[in-house]
């Protein structure tokens, strides 16, 4: 999905600034205890200020103080514009996953004409006009024509849709493509609908984890906030005693003591804590995921296991129907019109490849003759895996091998050497066979293959970084032939548990207080086991929103993404340290570049202390607040690209980014603050 960069229209800006103002409130405020004392701090001395202004007798150095003021309120508004302007740019990405701003006809039923009709203006009950290349804009049913549409992204199979198919048929799905053909479609879910309904679903029932990462730093950020608070309230007395003690005017104000509050207080990493969390959601939209919190992005960087199923995670879409193999004295047609019977009756993705095949072998007038034959007919299913139908008496069956052979046992009936033989040498290149029975008698096999990912790099990824990948599947022989092809060992990479371990196993991992995630939450039915893993991502196109829970949605079905996933979470946490050492290196520059200056004041001999040779303890001040204010700005640019992260040992990692941003973070304010200085006493 490409972010859209032009979004600020003046209807965006005018939002973004009015969240500004709202955000200097003081309910939303307090929020954040840094932050908090830092607003408390201004207002305070602003309310000193304007009683100056009032009352002339008390007034101090009005237009230093004026800058000063200007500069705490630049600093609290800078803060809030960059957390305002990362809650709507996120807000607005959303719009942008699979269906980007795209214009659709919109068809009056009244005037039978077609109006062209902005995505976000349409209602329920609207009628819209689809043709070729065109994505669906919301849920529907098929009024008129008929048209192949691609179903999703990831599995890019098309099948026909024709008016009145069958119930399941008569629905399409928003983010669907229209390959060929034309649709008529009445809207009853629009975007903003679709959207609530998934966020509303991901955010209930979920459990909201706090992180050690985030209680340590908050912990951190406060307790430096309340020694500074206490250290700037015992200075006032101090110097109001040493200015009786030399009987000297008590020159160091209440101003320039908030001022040193505000630049030795975290500011800088409290202001980018929330911006920090929106950057890494706007990569989750970037790979089509939505997280219900960003808690659950910071516990994958801890995650200990990772449970997995074979269909997607290993391949790039489910089995593809690729070829049908007939029986001696049976046609490929015979085959193929056989099969597309005993597929249509379940709608899954294996059917859906098969009856794409079987369509190839037939007129779209013949296509037509043979849904209307299945609308007489009678569906037929079994316990055994074996599914199909009832036409003219005719029971046309399809299923797996092993199914078909237990199936036919059943009835004393056995494979022949010469299907042995085929299915033998069939299944050497193919991965999935389907055996096509008519009224018992074998037609032939439908040989489906996988198309299989790029994937080897990304497991031995987790294999170095101490997570257990645990694959959950009930074939042996399949998964060793998976493991083959992609190029993997089994030795201390998978460990194979089958369907009714799965419980056993998940309630271990938690009882030894590992945190755990499922790459797909339709894995598992009991929903109490899925309140107990801390991670679920459920697959968009593979699970129904009714019955399944997760704290993550991934719009393209790809399971193989909870990779990316953790990823972005160690990158959440390295962002965070650093940008908290850059903070912190930031603030002890500061510190010696502030006091010294303050007290210079008042004890003039201190001014050996001014190394950096600052002008005057005024403009020093000023270009301190002013860098501080400003700084902020230049990392939201650091903040959105972030840190890429790459598998190195915690001591080194910590050792990197000490160097690289605590040595930035002590040379840049010492530039910078020079640099104002220099500003300041030339304007």
């Amino acid at each position: 999905m490409k972010i859209n960069n032009n979004f600020l229209t003046k209807k965006i800006i005018y939002e973004i600034l009015k969240r500004t103002i709202k955000k200097c409130a003081p309910k939303v405020q307090w929020r954040n205890p840094v932050l908090f004392t830092a607003y408390l701090s201004t207002v305070l001395i602003t309310i000193i200020f304007i009683y100056q202004i009032l009352y002339p007798n008390y007034v101090h150095n009005v237009p230093f103080n004026t800058a000063i003021i200007f500069c705490l309120w630049l600093a609290i508004l800078i803060g809030n514009f960059l957390e305002s302007f990362m809650e709507i740019y996120c807000k607005t990405q959303w719009l942008y996953m699979q269906l980007l701003r795209k214009y659709n006809n919109r068809y009056d039923s009244d005037t039978i004409s077609y109006l062209n009709k902005n995505i976000y203006d349409i209602h329920n009950g609207d009628y819209i006009f689809v043709t070729v290349d065109d994505i669906i804009p919301c849920n529907g049913k098929i009024i008129k024509g008929q048209a192949f549409v691609n179903i999703n992204g990831i599995n890019a199979y098309s099948m026909v849709l024709p008016n009145k198919l069958i119930n399941i048929h008569d629905l399409v799905i928003m983010g669907s493509k229209v390959v060929s053909g034309w649709l008529i479609i009445q809207c009853v879910m629009t975007i903003d609908e679709y959207f609530l309904i998934y966020i509303k679903l991901i955010l209930s029932g979920n459990k909201v984890y706090d992180t050690p990462h985030e209680l340590s730093l908050k912990s951190i950020l406060f307790g430096l906030t309340i020694i500074f608070s206490i250290s700037c309230l015992t200075l006032y007395p101090f110097i109001i005693f040493n200015s009786h003690v030399y009987e000297k005017e008590n020159s160091i104000s209440i101003v320039i003591l908030v001022s040193l509050l505000i630049c030795l207080i975290p500011t800088t990493t409290s202001s980018l804590l929330s911006c920090i969390n929106i950057a890494n959601i706007i990569k989750m939209f970037k790979v089509n995921i939505i997280v219900a919190n960003v808690k659950i992005l910071e516990m994958a960087a801890s995650i200990n296991a990772i449970f997995i199923k074979k269909n997607n995670f290993f391949t790039i879409m489910n089995s593809k129907a690729c070829k049908f193999f007939p029986a001696t004295g049976v046609t490929v047609k015979e085959l193929a019109y056989a099969s597309l019977l005993s597929s249509i009756v379940k709608d899954t993705m294996d059917n859906r490849s098969i009856m794409m095949l079987a369509n190839k072998f037939f007129f779209i007038e013949e296509q037509y003759q043979l849904y209307n034959l299945y609308n007489l007919s009678r569906p037929f299913s079994t316990s055994t895996g074996i599914t199909g139908i009832n036409v003219n008496d005719r029971l046309i069956i399809k299923g797996h091998v092993n199914s078909i052979r237990r199936y036919l046992c059943d009835k004393h009936i056995f494979f022949n050497d010469d299907l042995e033989n085929m299915i033998r040498k069939v299944s050497i290149k193919w991965e999935k066979l389907f055996i096509v029975l008519d009224n018992n008698r074998i037609l032939g096999i439908v040989a489906l293959k996988y198309a299989y990912r790029d994937i080897k790099e990304n497991i031995l990824h987790l294999k170095r970084m101490g997570i257990k990948t645990i694959l959950i599947i009930d074939d042996d022989e399949l998964i060793h032939n998976i493991i083959k092809t992609v190029g993997l060992k089994q030795d201390n990479l998978f460990k194979i548990q089958y369907h009714n371990k799965i419980s056993l196993l998940i309630n271990k991992y938690i009882s030894d207080d590992k945190i755990i995630a499922i790459s797909d939450s339709s894995l598992i039915k009991d929903r109490t086991l899925i309140d107990k893993i801390h991670i679920t991502m459920m697959l968009i196109s593979q699970s129904s929103i009714t019955e399944n829970i997760a704290n993550i949605i991934d719009f393209d079905s790809d399971p193989s993404k909870i990779i990316k996933i953790i990823q972005l979470g160690k990158e959440l946490l390295i962002n965070r340290s650093s940008i908290f050492i850059f903070s912190i290196t930031n603030d002890i520059v500061k510190y010696c570049i502030i006091l010294p200056m303050i007290f210079s004041i008042i004890s003039p001999q201190l001014s050996i202390l001014n190394v950096m040779k600052l002008n005057t303890p005024s403009s020093a001040i000023l270009s301190t607040l002013i860098f501080n204010a400003v700084i902020i700005i230049f990392l939201l640019p650091v903040i959105i690209k972030s840190i890429d992260y790459k598998i190195l040992t915690s001591k080194y990692l910590l050792c990197r980014n000490l160097f690289i941003y605590g040595c930035s973070g002590l040379i840049i304010p010492v530039v910078a603050i020079k640099l104002i200085d220099l500003l300041i006493n030339l304007l």
